[in-house]
């Protein structure tokens, strides 16, 4: 599978980024994006491992709430002006 191009992983990124603000209801700053976008290549980076773990195996992958590391929380704004 060719390695996508920068042009294609910006794209990819941009569309990531609007779902996600979709669901939320509100945009992120760039700074939350960032944060975000930590969290859900860490996401996926653990659930593509688990996957070729399972291949290797031929057994179940392990179980999430075990294995997962903590996600980062993101910092909560002060409401006072």
């Amino acid at each position: 599978m060719p390695r996508p191009t920068n042009d294609e992983r910006e794209a990819a990124e941009r569309r990531a980024r609007e779902s996600v603000e979709a669901r939320k209801g509100s945009p992120y700053t760039d700074e939350e994006w960032r944060e975000a976008k930590a969290n859900l290549v860490a996401f996926f980076r653990i659930a593509i491992e688990w996957q070729l773990q399972a291949e290797k195996q031929d057994t179940p992958a392990p179980n999430a709430a075990q294995t997962a590391p903590p996600l980062k929380r993101r910092s909560r704004r002060s409401t006072k002006p």
